[in-house]
């Protein structure tokens, strides 16, 4: 039914406009002597009582007991989206648990093996290391990347195994008990959230890829995650990515409201990038090129190299001070691009609240202010690294050195920190968000 009155299409048998207030009809009720009158009338024509203040009373009472029967069928669909997007999100939190355990890299390059799993840091990585006749600084550039290995690899089952017992606990609650505020969907996403940061990190810390020709030989291969890792993040990635649309369509009414939108939009642009900024973490750090020519052969190399990959190209050979350079500026950098990826992460956690929910989220400033010092503190460390790599290694002279993933990172997370001013700004004439239904 249209509405005379605003032109809004209203359900068929409604009184009241839905948009408006106003009759359907065009007409209103003489609180006094019960006779039909216009709508702008107020006087009544047959008993002259004054009507304009009673009759936007009752229209005031009318439209809410229509209001109050009409979304009956949009809370159905409201309850539909919720379970169907809870079932996602469980699913997505399953798949994220049970493919924790199979993290794991593989390689075409035949001189660094096929693959690695996480279990390898927990004692095999350790027997192949051999430090007869080795100094302090390099036994520490030697057992560095195991030790960050068995940080990474051990942070993910702890973090994984606890927020899926948390999630089961919760679930539990939710649905067998129907307790209220069990934070089921708080502990289900981390449990997705944390697979793909250690996965992330995991192959961050293996990052290398070569392409070299020596005479009629040539290489061209890198390193990647293994098929278990990429299914887990597959699977896992389309349920929160499902359970994230149902999010959206229960709570479309709140995006109804212009600046919510723009808010909303703000923060989709902004978690993309930050998505990109998880993806680019996970990167080789510094690209190497290097051209050798002689009378027997000529070979081309193009590398790009991770931090403790990099570091494997100076042999573990050189002065103690030049060795403790590296292990200093291969620490920092490292260390560096986890801050990042957990700050990133947490970013990632609020934007997409916004863009779900209409969720106003706070305190993305700081996060973001820090994100950037340490991108600037990954980039001086990556050209630093390098540059006293190439200067004390025999085999590097004249090589070109690149920089494209830390300068990248460093570009994304200008970015980020631009939005979370614009969205602040623009959010604080946002309006209080209403609660959610999950």
């Amino acid at each position: 039914m249209i509405c005379k009155n605003c032109g809004y299409d209203n359900p068929d048998k409604v009184t009241f406009c839905q948009n408006c207030g106003k009759r359907m009809d065009g007409k209103k009720v003489c609180p006094s002597c019960g006779a039909q009158i216009e709508e702008d009338a107020k006087f009544c024509g047959f008993c002259g009582a004054g009507v304009e203040g009673k009759a936007k009373a009752e229209v005031a009472v009318a439209t809410a007991d229509e209001n109050a029967s009409a979304p009956a069928k949009h809370s159905n669909v409201q309850k539909v989206l919720s379970y169907v997007g809870l079932g996602l999100l469980a699913f997505s939190a399953l798949m994220g648990f049970i493919f924790t355990f199979c993290i794991g890299i593989e390689t075409d390059i035949a001189t660094l093996g096929k693959s690695y799993m996480l279990y390898e840091y927990f004692g095999n990585a350790y027997e192949n290391i051999s430090t007869t006749g080795a100094t302090v600084p390099q036994e520490i550039l030697l057992y560095l990347p195991n030790a960050f290995g068995t940080l990474i690899s051990a942070g993910a089952l702890i973090a994984n195994i606890v927020f899926f017992a948390l999630t089961v606990s919760s679930a539990v609650k939710q649905f067998a008990y129907k307790r209220e505020n069990t934070n089921f969907t708080k502990y289900a996403t981390g449990t997705f959230l944390s697979f793909a940061l250690f996965s992330m990190l995991f192959l961050a810390l293996h990052a290398i890829s070569a392409t070299s020709t020596a005479s009629s030989i040539s290489v061209n291969g890198g390193i990647t995650f293994n098929k278990p890792t990429l299914a887990g993040l597959v699977l896992s990635g389309i349920g929160f990515g499902g359970y994230c649309c149902c999010c959206i369509a229960s709570n479309i009414s709140k995006f109804k409201n212009s600046k919510v939108l723009v808010n909303g939009v703000i923060t989709l642009i902004l978690a993309i990038i930050a998505i990109v900024v998880l993806g680019l973490v996970s990167a080789p750090v510094i690209q190497l090129k290097y051209s050798y020519s002689s009378s027997y052969y000529t070979q081309k190399m193009e590398c790009s190299v991770g931090y403790f990959m990099a570091s494997a190209l100076s042999a573990f050979s050189g002065t103690d001070e030049y060795l403790i350079k590296l292990v200093a500026f291969e620490f920092l950098g490292f260390t560096s691009q986890i801050i990042i990826a957990c700050l990133t992460l947490k970013l990632l956690v609020k934007f997409i609240g916004s863009v779900c929910k209409g969720d106003k989220p706070e305190k993305l400033l700081g996060s973001a202010i820090t994100n950037l010092v340490f991108s600037v503190v990954n980039i001086a460390c990556a050209v630093l690294f390098a540059q006293e790599l190439v200067e004390n290694s025999t085999s590097l002279e004249g090589t070109s050195l690149g920089y494209a993933m830390p300068i990248a990172l460093l570009v994304l997370n200008v970015l980020v920190l631009a939005g979370v001013i614009v969205y602040k700004v623009y959010s604080s004439r946002m309006p209080i968000a209403e609660e959610t239904t999950y």
